[in-house]
């Protein structure tokens, strides 16, 4: 979108508003679109075809689809005489019933995973993650309180409230800019979906503890944890990538943070432990299904094979995140995704490895550090938009044996 737009400056706000909504709502239907196209015999999906299908699934009148493909300046060619012919067969109604990944706009081959996840709630969880994510911030305790950052944008006029689950949470309602106000940049709130706030929640950080955040990325989740300490203690942010904690240190800065330490996973100890912390949050890549309703076009980018190399690193990352537990330590297992492939499977896996870690029940932890009532069952925690209105996450807190 960003290489399209950059080839067409001529287009203004409102016209790239349009597209951009456009494409992201294709994307978020292609599976249907191209079964529609299928089922009136419409030939290839190509980029006009899944537009077309797109405006007339939409019902939107034929003078504006022509209006639309007019040809001039800037516009698509007009339509064909079999583009027409198209849009009047899309009309109709759909012959037969599609199967569940067409209705629910995801790839077939994801089928028996997704249904061995959600079970009889699949259709209205794959509903959930096809729409767009709400726009949620974190208020950074260093140096802010909930109440008054809620104050304060009530002032400027947007509508927030509190979270349901994260006690420094904030749900925005629409999707106001803020890169420009007064609060971000005095580093009082930062944008985090819940479900991440939850996660950092969940690690129980404290002031003077040694915490490691394993796989930090960008180190949102990092922001938070060092908040949770009051900026006390030893923060350690690692990533196998150093590169991407690059706008970290800056970002720490602005929160107040003076604890926070980048290093590469290499530079944790090699062969040896390294440190060893009261807490280390292996926050693992994985195929990131549980962000789908950000992330539209990832659904449709991913395949059998990466899924098979994402878990055959989680399990890596485990092993290796685990060394840096001391005993009597926390090991906090999470990915952002909706597969039990990608959570209960990998921690199972990891403790049926390795004696001297066991699960601690999530349940137990939550009260202490979240507000509502616990939004799972058994000693895992699973997140998803249908049933708690955040991104999908799994979670799992494995603490070391101290014998």
């Amino acid at each position: 979108m960003a290489a399209f737009f950059r080839r067409r400056r001529y287009a203004g706000a409102k016209d790239r508003a349009a597209i951009t909504a456009l494409f992201y709502e294709i994307m978020r239907r292609r599976a249907w679109l191209e079964w529609r196209l299928a089922n009136v015999g419409g030939g290839h999906a190509d980029s006009r075809a899944l537009v077309l299908t797109q405006l007339a699934d939409a019902a939107v009148p034929d003078h504006e689809i022509a209006a639309l493909f007019d040809g001039s300046d800037h516009a698509p060619p007009p339509l064909t005489l079999e583009e027409q012919a198209l849009a009047q067969m899309l009309r109709r109604p759909p012959n037969g019933t599609p199967p569940p990944s067409v209705a629910g706009n995801y790839p077939g081959w994801l089928h028996p995973a997704l249904e061995r996840r959600f079970g009889s709630a699949l259709a209205s969880e794959m509903a959930a993650l096809n729409e767009r994510g709400p726009v949620d911030l974190r208020v950074n305790t260093t140096i802010a309180d909930r109440s008054d950052v809620l104050e304060r944008l009530t002032a400027e006029g947007i509508v927030a409230a509190p979270h349901r689950f994260s006690r420094i949470g904030i749900r925005l309602e629409g999707n106001p800019r803020l890169e420009n106000d007064a609060l971000y940049k005095e580093g009082a709130i930062e944008i985090q979906d819940e479900g991440s706030q939850i996660i950092a929640a969940l690690v129980g950080a404290a002031p003077g503890d040694t915490i490691i955040d394993y796989c930090a990325g960008a180190g949102g989740k990092t922001l938070a944890i060092g908040a949770a300490m009051q900026d006390r203690g030893v923060l350690i942010a690692s990533d196998v990538d150093h590169g991407r904690m690059r706008e970290l240190a800056p970002r720490a800065r602005r929160a107040g943070l003076t604890i926070v330490s980048c290093r590469p996973v290499s530079e944790l100890g090699g062969s040896e432990p390294g440190p060893l912390a009261d807490r280390v949050l292996v926050d693992a890549p994985c195929s990131g299904t549980g962000t789908w309703r950000r992330h539209p076009v990832a659904r449709w980018q991913m395949t059998q094979e990466n899924l098979i190399k994402y878990m055959k690193l989680q399990d890596e990352l485990l092993e290796s995140g685990s060394r840096y537990v001391k005993p009597g330590g926390r090991l906090v297992f999470a990915t952002c995704s909706v597969l039990r492939e990608e959570g209960a499977d990998r921690v199972e896996a990891f403790l049926a490895r390795r004696s001297d870690f066991a699960p601690v029940g999530v349940s137990s932890l939550w009260r202490g550090s979240l507000d509502g009532d616990y939004p799972a069952s058994g000693p895992f925690l699973d997140l998803s938009p249908a049933s708690s209105g955040t991104d999908g996450f799994s979670v799992a807190v494995l603490e070391r044996c101290t014998a």
